[in-house]
């Protein structure tokens, strides 16, 4: 008779290493989330001083938009531009999957040209909490949710489920993995660049030199441009890599790592983002990109709810007609649209869930209006 848990006991313990891995990442997200509202504060506090001693008040010209070339596409005739400001104090603004800030959501939160910097590291809260296609919600990736994950997964464990389902349990954990460590490997990027902006500061300060809208700008061009530069470049398959070469080193059973699929295309991992809306390339004439805070409310939002995918952007848009549907347009890195669905059934997106036991994701519009796409149709590219 053939042994339906040949390999279990490995299984076990794979699953063990890799919980034990999350939990190592999570530790060290909260210890970089501390450092990174600690270097806000710093930033934020620097820059008040600076003003202060030359008894100079920001005005907005100082703040002047400025179209910085790699931090924003252009979307016709209609641009929202960002706040030097925003990206200033916040580092970023918004880096590949990681939500830091989003500068024109928060326009109303800059007062005189001061940026609240209790209020931004609270937001950027979100930077470790962008939720992945295994249906863990933004935020919610907690010691607390993975406690309860694992109790879950030592359930079934004790309960010897069949083969099958521990080898799903162990794809999602290893997906779970992988994303965390491509988030806190961006993360680093943009908190060394924190570090060169506060450096840049003290120096003005022992120079006794005031800050201008030249020297903004140039600390945006020298720090925050390449730093989102090199954060995108980094991709999923850098972590996965990353990863295998550890889980070599330490001779880990990795068989049952990768679910075979019966789709020809490779399998692809989806994060659910909220991008500012002034990110979204050239789109199609009969599309309209408009995003609402709540289903019951005709409010639109500055913040766009988008799928990533390795290189590719999915934006959930609707139509310029306002008929009842929605264009999922897929877009690469270069903002070349690649690949578009029409979709009936909601429009005027709310937000992006993912339903795991369906393998799909349910993108919700106004009014709760809905419709789903499964996982392999979004990766038949």
């Amino acid at each position: 008779m053939l042994n339906l848990f040949r390999n279990n006991h490995k299984r076990r313990a794979r699953w063990i290493e890799l919980y034990a891995d999350i939990e190592s990442l999570l530790h060290q997200m909260k210890e970089k989330y501390k450092h990174f509202k600690e270097l806000n504060d710093e930033i934020h506090d620097k820059l008040g001083l600076l003003y202060t001693e030359h008894d100079f008040a920001p005005q907005a010209e100082l703040h002047e938009i400025w179209k910085l070339s790699e931090l924003t596409h252009d979307t016709g005739a209609n641009r929202t531009p960002m706040r030097i400001s925003s990206l200033i104090m916040c580092t970023a603004a918004v880096i590949g999957s990681i939500l830091l800030l989003a500068p024109e959501a928060t326009a109303q939160h800059i007062g005189a040209g001061l940026f609240d910097s209790a209020w931004a590291a609270n937001f950027a809260g979100s930077a470790f909490g962008a939720e992945v296609s295994v249906g863990l919600t933004a935020g919610a990736l907690t010691a607390g949710a993975v406690a309860a994950m694992a109790a879950a997964g030592i359930r079934a464990v004790q309960q010897m489920v069949l083969g099958n389902k521990l080898r799903r349990n162990i794809h999602h954990l290893n997906h779970i993995r992988a994303m965390k460590l491509l988030t806190l490997n961006r993360l680093d990027i943009i908190i060394r660049s924190m570090h060169y902006i506060k450096y840049q500061l003290d120096q003005m300060q022992d120079r006794g030199d005031a800050v201008t809208r030249a020297t903004l700008q140039q600390m945006v061009v020298n720090f925050v441009e390449p730093a989102v530069t090199k954060a995108n470049a980094l991709q999923l398959s850098d972590a996965v890599l990353q990863l295998n070469q550890m889980d070599e080193a330490r001779a880990s059973w990795t068989q049952d790592d990768v679910v075979p699929t019966a789709s020809p295309q490779p399998q692809r991992f989806f994060q659910i983002d909220q991008v500012p809306i002034q990110f979204l390339p050239s789109i199609p004439a009969d599309l309209k990109a408009l995003s609402l805070t709540s289903p019951d409310t005709f409010e639109p939002k500055e913040v766009y709810p988008v799928l990533r995918s390795n290189s590719y952007t999915y934006w959930p848009l609707s139509y310029a007609d306002h008929r009842m549907g929605m264009a999922i347009v897929v877009f690469d890195s270069e903002g070349n649209l690649v690949k578009r669905w029409d979709k009936i059934g909601a429009r005027y997106i709310v937000d992006i869930t993912a339903n795991p036991t369906n393998h799909a994701m349910i993108f919700r519009g106004e009014s709760n209006h809905y419709f789903s796409m499964s996982w392999s149709e979004l990766g038949a590219m």
